[in-house]
Order: structure tokens, then sequence, then C-alpha cells
């Protein structure tokens, strides 16, 4: 199991006057098993790429802890963890940076393959065209090609290749399709849950697109982040069909129609504003309640915790509504 434990991730932003910590992850306690889904889903700026990069070892939590498989990542002396950080592989957004432009698709696989010592020296050519053959490309036509040779799909299918090559556990993708062509989208969604149930790997998808989430963690989770927390958590179908955060309904009413004939059902809900609050400057109680249309006056003292929805084991909501006799239901 990858697994975060209220975690914080702070950064320290300078200005002319001096320089503050910022909290860009706040308490977060997510986790996905093998071959099981997790979604995290929110507006830019939420906190969720960064709350991936921590998942998948490049940044160590200010506090809280991550561990893999029962390992603790980031222990102070001790290397194991090192070695333990390489089951996760990040999927950045952008496949075009992520790629050595003067390095082949060949290049692109052997590194990891030779410095991990993953396959035998002779052995690397053979296991370079597998790894493209598993993630649906033709190895005779893409192998000695450069990334700029490539179209959006392909590179990113070259990077998924790349992930692969160190037999990771665990695949966390930071809006792994929003740079492909959309003709390809549900292509390459349909590839990530392939590899990820024939394998075993746990898989964290990072998306602000709420239909996507729905398509790839159908019988998963989903965790709704908004200004570095978690609001909501549940299984996908609970959180989709019973949302009970102002903001998950929010994010819900943009959603359009996957397909005709679609039973997803909701009524809208409007913020009151479209302004984000800063990081820097959150509002004292919930950080949703400037933009709720059913803020009152406790939503401005006080931050609701995460707590347990009454009969929906599972489904997690940060919410004051759920005390009252007018929840939101």
């Amino acid at each position: 199991m990858l697994a975060c434990n209220d975690v914080v991730k702070q950064f320290a932003i300078r200005r002319t006057w001096g320089s503050r910590q910022v909290t860009v992850v706040n308490r977060v306690s997510v986790s996905v098993e093998a071959s099981h889904v997790l979604c995290i889903v929110g507006e830019s700026g939420c906190g969720k790429t960064t709350l991936g990069k921590v998942l998948a070892g490049l940044l160590a939590p200010t506090l809280g802890s991550v561990t893999v498989d029962g390992t603790l990542l980031y222990h102070p002396g001790n290397k194991a963890w090192e070695r333990e950080a390489l089951k996760i592989q990040l999927i950045h957004q952008d496949p075009f940076s992520t790629l050595n432009p003067v390095h082949t698709v060949r290049e692109e696989l052997s590194l990891p393959l030779l410095h991990h010592q993953i396959v035998p020296k002779s052995l690397v050519g053979e296991e370079c065209e597998h790894l493209l053959t598993r993630t649906g490309l033709d190895p005779k036509v893409v192998i000695d090609k450069y990334p700029h040779e490539l179209s959006g799909g392909q590179r990113q299918r070259v990077v998924l290749a790349r992930a692969l090559s160190v037999r990771p556990r665990y695949i966390v993708a930071d809006e792994a399709v929003s740079m492909v062509d959309v003709s390809s989208r549900l292509i390459m969604l349909d590839l990530f849950l392939e590899i990820a149930q024939k394998e075993r790997i746990g898989l964290v998808f990072i998306t602000h697109d709420f239909g996507l989430a729905r398509y790839v963690a159908l019988e998963g989770t989903i965790a709704v982040m908004y200004l570095g927390r978690v609001v909501e958590f549940g299984g996908t179908e609970t959180v989709i069909h019973q949302p009970r955060h102002p903001y998950t309904k929010v994010l819900l009413s943009s959603i359009p129609p996957l397909q005709a004939g679609d039973d997803f059902k909701i009524d809208k809900v409007y913020p009151r504003s479209f302004d984000v609050p800063s990081l820097e400057l959150l509002p004292p109680g919930c950080v949703f309640e400037p933009r709720c249309p059913y803020a009152f006056d406790r939503c401005q003292s006080a931050l609701p915790v995460l707590s347990t929805v009454v009969h929906e084991p599972g489904h997690q909501v940060a919410c004051y509504l759920e005390d009252e006799e007018t929840a939101v239901v």
C-alpha cells in the first residue's frame, strides 16, 4: 500500500519585506493499494500536483509521513527508502518536457534499465522493444526516433514505458492525458487501467476533470481537494451520485454527459464567487466559505474536519452542513 498520513507540505515565499511559509498541502491522508485506483480531483492550485510529488518520493513532506508497503519514506539516515521509492513512478503532464530531446526512444528506455540493473546488458534491446509493445507502440516504427518526431500520444506512451521499465508497484499520473489529442484520450486511459489491472499496479490519477476521474476510478476512490485540503473522500460512485460537499457539487455541475443515455444527473450548484482565495491569506474558517452558496455563521469561525458521513461508511466530508437539519443531500 502507498499511503500518506497527515501530510503537510510548506514552501517559503520570499517577498521584499521578508519571507513566510505557505502551506500547499494541509493534513492530507490518502492511500492506494495494488491494482486499485485513487483519483485526486480539484482546481488548478489546490495542491494536488504537490501531493502527487510527495507520494512519488520527489518532495519530502514538511510534516506527516509517507509509507510504501510498510516502509517509511524520507527517513533520515536510512538509505533503504531510496530503493523503496523506486517502486513509485511519476508521469508528468507534459510528455515532451520529460523526454530528453537529444535521446532516441531506445536511449530513453535503456538508461533506467542499465542504471538500476533491471536486466542484463545483453537483454536491454529486447526489453526496450517489449516495453514499447506493452504500451501499444510498434518498436520498429518508434524505437530510433527522437521526441520531436512523435505525436503527443506516442510521447506519453514512451513516458509510460519508461516508468514501467523499473517494475513499479505504484504509478502517480499527474494530468497524464491533458496534452494528448482528444481522440486518443480514452485509449490512453484504457491503457493505464489495463496495465494497472494486469500487473497489479496501484494508480494515483490526478486531474481537474471530474469526468475523467469518474471514468478512471469507476470502481476506485476519489479525493476532492480544495486549497490544500481534502474536503470529500469516498468511493467514486458514492461521491459522484451522493456528493456532500458544496465544492464537490460545483465541480460536478461542470461535467457534460460522457455518452448518450448517461445516467449521471445532479442539481446544478454554482459558487457565490469564482475568485479563489490566496494560499497566503486563507479565510479563518472553512476555506470554501467565501465561495459557498450554503455558507452560514459557523463556517466563518472554525475549520471543519474530515468526518465520516452518517450511514455511509467510507464516505468522508469536511462540511458543517452535515451537522445541520438542512444538510445538503
